[in-house]
């Protein structure tokens, strides 16, 4: 049919040329069966990656990307951002082996008249979107969309199979068009992961204890709902600083009950406001199971857990999008209470101080912005932001984030594969001794002789981790 309607507008003004009615500008704009006002555009995506190195484990698919919708707003002259439209883009990428990344193609509105856009991507989310199509009509603020895009669970997902719902955002206004340079986006999940587990190993495998089996998990006041657009605001390059919380917020009523096999239990939730103090408590974990106490009585006892900054005792942790939340039972000491609710009232409430003095654990929180892969050991952990780089033959700078809470900080080292010393590639700071983020950066000369790879490995305390790179 197109075919048909663009001979037809040919043939009119071929007849209009020898008539003096078109012009050869006319006749190529009629016959040029590209939409001028969209355009197609593909994007670059780095998806976020939770991974214990020892066995690169993570959820199967956990950060896997299977679908993307294209949020657009139109950037006003007070710099207010209005719904423009909803587009759903097409997956051109795949996994890849040291973490995920990959690209999609989208069609979009072209900017005529230097129209800025600013947009959010969601990923995994394709029924949440259509079923809220109805309420999201072009000239909604951002704010207003991010706010109708609710989960109304607490807990999304207990299981380990299956795609998170991820975000990525362009916020500062762009032109839409062919010549325009669009960033890579940096993918970040929507929940927070939280996993529990009796004497974990460094691979994260629950070894469990021999006076307690761990049997249930509840989670008291979760937010009645979720937001999957983060606020911009509290989004700061590819890290979380501040939760995106609904308006009005809320809380469930009924604790969260999860049942544990194994040991342990891995579940993914929304941003809790931890200092928000409901009637009747606040964001509150209880461990529930069989204690054995040592005449061999057995009985059910919970355990209050209140999640307190490890830098900060008197401070409750915030708990983010994006975060890893890895928490080690390694004692059960005596009983705790009777019941989940004296368990609430025991160790929840914030009029009362402390959690039930007989369970012990350790708390590793990784931020997924920065630190992807982490060794653990009974107590400390080591990090870095990548294990494996790639560089062409040139000598451009590689940047490794490196964390540890290992007393006495990270010392590294620079190897080949016979474990010999090589002069090509540099290493600075060679050390720190700082319990933050701290960039190392490796320097690399350039090679005219062939690929070849180095070592990079940094040593806190007994734990290792080491980065691979490989220079053509």
């Amino acid at each position: 049919m197109k075919k048909e309607i663009y001979k037809t507008a040919w043939l009119l003004c071929l007849l209009g040329l020898l008539l003096g009615g078109c012009t050869k500008e006319e006749l190529n704009e009629e016959t040029d069966p590209i939409d001028s006002d969209e355009i197609e555009v593909q994007f670059q995506y780095a998806a976020p990656n939770f991974s214990v190195v020892a066995t690169r484990a993570k959820t199967a698919n956990e950060m896997a990307v299977s679908q993307v919708t294209v949020i657009a707003y139109e950037v006003g002259a007070q710099g207010e951002e209005t719904l423009a439209y909803i587009q759903p883009g097409t997956i051109s990428g795949s996994l890849v082996s040291n973490g995920a990344s990959g690209s999609f193609k989208v069609r979009l509105a072209k900017s005529k008249s230097g129209e800025k856009y600013t947009f959010d991507f969601l990923f995994n989310l394709h029924m949440t979107i259509d079923n809220s199509l109805a309420s999201l009509t072009p000239g909604k603020t951002r704010r207003e969309v991010q706010q109708a895009l609710v989960h109304t669970t607490g807990v999304i997902r207990t299981v380990t199979a299956g795609s998170m719902p991820m975000w990525a955002g362009i916020t500062e206004g762009m032109e839409v068009r062919p010549e325009t340079s669009f960033p890579t986006l940096n993918l970040i999940s929507s929940v927070a992961r939280i996993y529990v587990g009796l004497n974990l190993d460094e691979n994260d495998v629950a070894q469990g204890l021999t006076n307690f089996t761990f049997s249930n998990l509840y989670f008291y006041y979760l937010p009645s709902s979720g937001l999957y657009i983060p606020d911009v605001n509290y989004v700061a390059g590819n890290k979380v600083i501040a939760p995106s919380l609904a308006d009005p917020y809320s809380t469930n009523s009924s604790p969260t009950n999860l049942p544990v096999t194994a040991n342990a239990i891995t579940c993914y939730i929304f941003e809790p406001d931890v200092n928000y103090v409901s009637p009747n408590g606040s964001f509150t974990l209880i461990v529930s199971g069989t204690y054995t106490d040592p005449d061999g009585t057995t009985s059910t006892q919970y355990y209050p857990i209140r999640l307190m900054d490890p830098d900060d005792p008197e401070k409750k942790l915030p708990i983010l999008r994006n975060h890893l939340y890895r928490m080690n039972i390694v004692s059960i000491n005596g009983p705790g209470y009777t019941s989940d609710l004296l368990a609430l009232r025991g160790g929840g409430d914030a009029e009362l101080t402390g959690n039930a003095t007989n369970i012990t654990y350790d708390l590793h929180v990784q931020e997924n912005g920065d630190i992807n892969y982490v060794v653990y050991n009974k107590s400390n952990f080591l990090g870095v932001s990548t294990v494996y780089e790639s560089r062409g033959s040139g000598a451009n700078p590689i940047e490794v984030k490196v964390k540890t809470d290992v007393s006495g900080g990270w010392n590294v080292g620079v190897t080949n594969a016979n474990g010999n010393a090589v002069s090509w590639l540099t290493c600075s700071p060679a050390s720190s001794s700082l319990n933050t983020v701290t960039s190392a950066t490796l320097t690399l000369t350039a090679n005219s002789s062939g690929s070849r790879t180095a070592y990079v490995t940094f040593t806190a305390g007994s734990l290792s981790i080491t980065v691979e790179i490989e220079q053509a």
